[in-house]
């Protein structure tokens, strides 16, 4: 036993224990020499998710607290750039999770709230005021913003800004003047615009506005005309009657 200990390196002794793991099936790490475990260091595809529990090797108390397990995976976990699309799926993100600033725009895009909804034919507007104009046909909406039982609406799924904008053209009267505006809520408007009437030729409008909305506010887009004739909002291409809503960025 004396001869055998002064032959016993730690070179030998290390180089016996990896033959012992490779001939045994297990796997072999070679550490850099300092108390970290560093890509290298590890075989490819050996680390798996059912490593890490309080029954395997590798225990809560080797985990950071804040990050796997009950903490979930944080910033603190990842290298820079490190979580790309490819790690994304297509359905994993919802609009609860593109505001905390954790994934970027192309993670974020198909789940950012937009909708664009028009009409299928010529509305036709009285002079009355706070008319609403329906829309019956949806071009897009990515989050559910536009129902058919309140077709004039477009409601926020999420808290935050939104870019809400619409267009109108209505049919030639020479008499009066055009109001068009943006209603949240049914109680405040958020954006109007008034002009008069354009002799011999359909009046065009646009109004546009950045709003913050909370979850469930919804906007309309209110018509009214003062020609004192029966007169339509026309439907024309892609233009007329428009109503958009689209979410921007997190709200203060």
């Amino acid at each position: 036993m004396g001869r055998i200990r002064q032959h016993l390196t730690y070179a030998n002794v290390i180089s016996t224990l990896c033959l012992f793991l490779l001939l045994g099936g297990g796997t072999a790490v070679a550490l850099h020499g300092t108390n970290t475990v560093f890509s290298d260091d590890i075989v490819n595809g050996e680390v798996r998710t059912q490593d890490i529990s309080d029954t395997d090797g590798v225990s809560s108390a080797d985990v950071r607290d804040d990050s796997l397990k009950d903490g979930g995976l944080g910033a603190a976990d990842l290298g820079p750039d490190s979580v790309g699309t490819s790690e994304v799926a297509a359905d994993a993100v919802g609009t609860d999770e593109i505001i905390d600033g954790s994934l970027g725009t192309s993670e974020q895009s198909s789940a950012i709230p937009a909708a664009r909804v028009t009409n299928s034919a010529d509305e036709s507007t009285r002079d009355r005021i706070g008319e609403s104009l329906p829309f019956d046909s949806e071009r897009y909406d990515t989050a559910d913003m536009h129902t058919t039982t309140n077709n004039a609406r477009l409601t926020a799924p999420v808290t935050g800004v939104y870019d809400v904008s619409a267009s109108v053209t209505w049919s030639s009267d020479p008499d009066g003047s055009r109001f068009v505006g943006l209603k949240k809520n049914g109680a405040t408007f958020i954006a109007s615009q008034t002009q008069p009437a354009i002799d011999g030729r359909p009046t065009d409008q646009d109004v546009s506005h950045q709003a913050l909305l909370q979850q469930g506010d919804y906007v309309e887009v209110r018509a009214r005309q003062a020609s004192n004739n029966p007169l339509a909002v026309i439907k024309f291409q892609e233009t007329s009657p428009e109503f958009s809503m689209t979410w921007l960025a997190p709200g203060p």
